[in-house]
């Protein structure tokens, strides 16, 4: 966490560069997969993990030119399914995720007037606090491209498209007998608004 820290820090003292802060909040939809496989049915093989959810976020971005970077927060609530080819059951509102996500981001195309196609990458810090069990910390890795367009004045709309690997959110015990972790990838589409200051 103090890397972090140091990040917050060093987007305070770099103020003095010609430079542009926005912040900004987005909504969206996870969506994952991988987090567990069961090894007793090889031919249709089942899977435990998270279920679809809706994301909130808000973050702080400082833009250098064709470079920048950010930090922001992430919140969301869903539950955990189980499911084969033929089946599926969901246990709803069970698993709660509070996610931080520091980025360094590049400017790399500009597809009209006032646009900007930007990439990120950067680690994902996450905070499982599923109801009843104990909650944990996985450290991943994310990447994401996204479209700024000019709304009016100072504010932007935004558009992404992003994926993040993480180890397994599950804890051994956890998951179905017969069923063994896996890495765990999320897809995350979102949309949004900006303010620049």
């Amino acid at each position: 966490m103090w890397r972090v820290a140091g990040l917050g820090v060093w987007l305070v003292a770099a103020g003095p560069l010609a430079a542009q802060w926005s912040v900004g909040a987005e909504v969206g939809m996870l969506r994952f997969w991988g987090a567990s496989i069961d090894t007793l049915a090889p031919t249709d093989p089942g899977s435990a993990r998270p279920s679809p959810a809706t994301a909130y976020a808000v973050g702080v971005q400082r833009r250098f030119g064709a470079a920048g970077v950010g930090i922001g927060l992430l919140y969301s609530r869903g539950g955990v399914g189980v499911e084969n080819g033929s089946v599926a059951v969901d246990e709803k509102g069970v698993l709660k995720l509070y996610e931080v996500t520091p980025e360094a981001s590049v400017r790399v195309a500009e597809p009209g007037p006032g646009g900007a196609l930007w990439l990120h990458v950067g680690p994902v810090i996450d905070r499982w606090s599923p109801t009843d069990e104990p909650r944990r910390t996985r450290i991943g890795a994310r990447a994401a491209v996204s479209l700024d367009w000019p709304l009016a004045g100072a504010w932007t709309g935004t558009f992404a498209a992003g994926v993040a690997l993480s180890s397994s959110m599950f804890l051994d015990d956890e998951v179905p007998e017969g069923y063994v972790l896996r890495a765990m990838w999320r897809r995350a589409l979102s949309a949004g608004i900006q303010w620049r200051f």
